[in-house]
């Protein structure tokens, strides 16, 4: 993908006004933390707070990465294992929003985060959901990881945040 990456400013250390201004819009759930994204391949983060005892679980989003939702998806399944160590499965859909094509992941397991960008140590018992946004603008993609249980907490937010996607300007 050429496109350009969208330009968002970050203010201070927390908060940043992408999703409510720039070519995709958004509505991120009240309880999630806008904070300073990790790496400056990420347009924006949230934290949303994680199952009792539990790590939170972190919203990345991205812009135009290469390869397509299709890729990106046989990617980010492919950071899983089960714990024989066989492939994870996944729950892959298809949606429509706001005239936009929404691809959906559900995947959980073993996350390998060495086959991820930011690399580390293998985690047990971690869950995505995910979310690529055929936008006007070009792809975003949005990708909730945590522990199983923190993201299950978070599993209403998710689809609620994923239906408030709407082209922007």
């Amino acid at each position: 993908d050429k496109a350009p990456r969208p330009q968002v400013a970050a203010t201070g250390d927390k908060i940043n006004t992408y999703g409510t201004s720039g070519p995709l819009r958004w509505e991120a759930p009240a309880h999630w933390d806008a904070v300073r994204p990790s790496t400056s391949m990420r347009l924006a983060e949230y934290h949303a707070p994680g199952a009792p005892g539990k790590e939170p679980a972190v919203m990345s989003i991205f812009f135009g990465l290469g390869g397509g939702a299709k890729a990106n998806i046989d990617r980010w399944v492919g950071q899983f294992k089960q714990a024989d160590g066989s492939p994870a499965s996944a729950e892959l859909s298809e949606r429509t929003i706001q005239g936009m094509k929404i691809h959906l992941v559900d995947v959980s397991g073993m996350y390998n985060a060495g086959a991820a960008m930011m690399g580390g140590a293998a985690k047990d018992e971690q869950r995505v959901l995910g979310a690529i946004v055929e936008a006007p603008a070009g792809p975003f993609f949005f990708k909730l990881l945590g522990p199983i249980d923190s993201v299950a907490a978070n599993e209403q937010h998710f689809e609620a945040f994923v239906s408030s996607f709407a082209p922007g300007s």
